[in-house]
């Protein structure tokens, strides 16, 4: 036994131990489904495609409890320990015992955490581009427009891309980039 009566690493998880954070928020219902699946089918873990799930968790929890199973722990024990009473119940429900066809549900959930991540990272070059162009930072901007479109398009940014996500109102952007960027044109006063 341990010095706080508990053995190894269950020592961690003991949950008369105070917590110094508040309350942890739970887990994505995505991100619980997966483990979920992957408590009522364990012979997935060893996959590929649990492996790529993984490095998408988002929770740590989630991520603690899928590598203790990888290490032979049973998510009957790794659920109450790690999660809440409720979100503990949902993964040991036994909800995915009679899939059909558990490692193609696998693929589809990983696809979906997949598109959450990729939707979220969009989100936040979005919002920082947005921040370049209010601070007047055109460099910053031009690279993170840059970044938005290669990972829209799944490929690398190229060195001139348009800081513009979207083709914006005016000349054409050749003109605008003559003029680095401005507007040099007499549209207003004729409008």
């Amino acid at each position: 036994t341990g010095p706080g009566g508990g053995r190894g690493p269950e020592r961690d998880a003991d949950p008369a131990r105070p917590s110094t954070a508040g309350p942890a928020a739970p887990p994505t219902l995505e991100e619980l489904e997966l483990i979920t699946l992957l408590a009522d089918h364990p012979v997935l873990i060893a996959t590929a495609q649990a492996d790529k799930a993984f490095w998408l968790l988002t929770d740590e929890r989630l991520r603690a409890m899928y590598s203790a199973a990888r290490d032979g722990q049973s998510f009957l024990e790794l659920a109450p320990q790690h999660l809440s009473p409720s979100s503990a119940k949902h993964v040991l429900s036994g909800k995915y015992a009679a899939a059909k066809d558990p490692p193609a549900q696998l693929a589809a959930m990983t696809r979906n955490l997949e598109a959450r991540k990729q939707g979220a990272g969009l989100a936040a070059l979005r919002a920082s581009l947005a921040d370049a162009r209010r601070r007047g930072d055109h460099a910053l901007a031009r690279e993170l427009a840059a970044r938005a479109v290669a990972q829209r398009t799944g490929g690398e940014p190229a060195p001139d891309a348009s800081p513009d996500l979207e083709p914006a109102p005016g000349p054409p952007a050749d003109a605008r980039i003559a003029t680095g960027g401005v507007d040099t044109s007499n549209r207003k006063q004729v409008e």
